[in-house]
């Protein structure tokens, strides 16, 4: 199994929960929808957009987890496999999804007024100045969860290629000792009666 074919099965679990999560979070502001009550939409829409945040950010955290997980289990990592993690990531992390979220959202409240005979006004209540906030949040986060994920294969990558370039090295060296012993020998007794003349 490829470590493509890995992430993508622990992506898609993570993926699902998170989406469960996404969808119960309209709920207890729906539920707050009453009609003759007054309702500060704008602290709602705040607090709204600071709970997508949260699990967004929580979101991100596990799918960094998830791929440190397999990456430790496979042992090395490529610059394949970085392409391969890449296109994982981008298949199951996309901004559209919290924005389209949003809107739904306010859809939502509009059908939970429409039930009591009552309309919901969202250009009354300047809805765009909280999707235009949930709009960058969303794209900057995403971004932000890739390039972290990213950087961490770019870190093992760079402890991979300085191992090997050690391990190189002293190989080499050890060869060169192995196959040439007697001139390494020769050498360093040339080198002590050097010294032993330059010291007296």
């Amino acid at each position: 199994m490829s470590i493509k074919e890995v992430l993508d099965t622990s992506f898609k679990l993570v993926y699902d929960e998170h989406v469960g999560r996404l969808l119960s979070i309209p709920e207890k502001y729906l539920s707050q929808v009453r009609p003759n009550k007054q309702i500060p939409y704008s602290e709602m829409f705040k607090s709204y957009n600071s709970d997508i945040a949260q699990e967004l950010n929580e979101y991100g955290d596990k799918l960094r987890t998830e791929t440190r997980r397999a990456l430790e289990a496979k042992g090395t990592v490529s610059t394949k496999d970085k392409e391969k993690i890449k296109k994982s990531i981008e298949n199951c992390l996309e901004a559209e999804l919290y924005i389209n979220r949003f809107d739904i959202f306010i859809e939502s409240i509009g059908r939970t007024l429409s039930r009591y005979g009552m309309s919901f006004e969202p250009e009354k209540y300047r809805v765009d100045i909280p999707k235009s906030l949930a709009v960058t949040h969303a794209k900057n986060t995403c971004r932000k969860i890739e390039s972290t994920i990213l950087n961490d294969i770019d870190v093992l990558l760079l402890n991979e290629n300085a191992n090997k370039s050690g391990a190189g090295v002293y190989s080499f060296l050890n060869d060169l000792y192995n196959k040439h012993q007697l001139a390494f020998w020769g050498l360093g007794l040339l080198i002590s009666v050097i010294l032993g003349v330059l010291l007296v």
